[in-house]
């Protein structure tokens, strides 16, 4: 059986203040970086990000409607995070956003490519599935 294509998931946290532009720039420059193309990128999220003006605008310049996580679905993904955060599970639950919701969209065999990055008063970390 042959393998598939991989697919990369990218995980978005983002602050009340986060930037659009700073946001999509930051993402093109990883995915560069990277060597992976935006085609068939999966967004993931924080339910309670659910629409964020500069989210919004970063699904509509890569064609994609983000997955978007409750608290506890990321703060399942804890054992696998780069780097977990105990103030931010105090604050909202969860030990990260970023790097948790890009493994979240990515499944149980999905693997971060990337660690978080801030970029645009957001943080952004990507991860792979087969």
């Amino acid at each position: 059986m042959a393998q598939g294509r991989a697919t990369f998931h990218l995980g978005v946290g983002l602050s009340e203040r986060a930037d659009a532009d700073g946001l999509i720039a930051g993402v093109e420059q990883m995915l560069e970086a990277a060597g992976i193309t935006a085609a068939g990128l999966k967004l993931a999220t924080i339910e309670t990000r659910k629409g964020h003006p500069a989210l919004e605008a970063l699904a509509d310049h890569f064609g994609t409607s983000p997955a978007y996580f409750s608290p506890q679905a990321l703060d399942a993904q804890t054992s696998r995070l780069l780097n977990p955060s105990e103030e931010l599970f105090l604050r909202i639950g969860c030990h990260g956003v970023a790097e948790a919701a890009a493994l979240a969209s990515a499944g149980r065999h999905g693997v971060l490519v990337v660690g978080k990055t801030k970029c645009g008063g957001a943080t952004i970390a990507l991860a792979k599935s087969e």
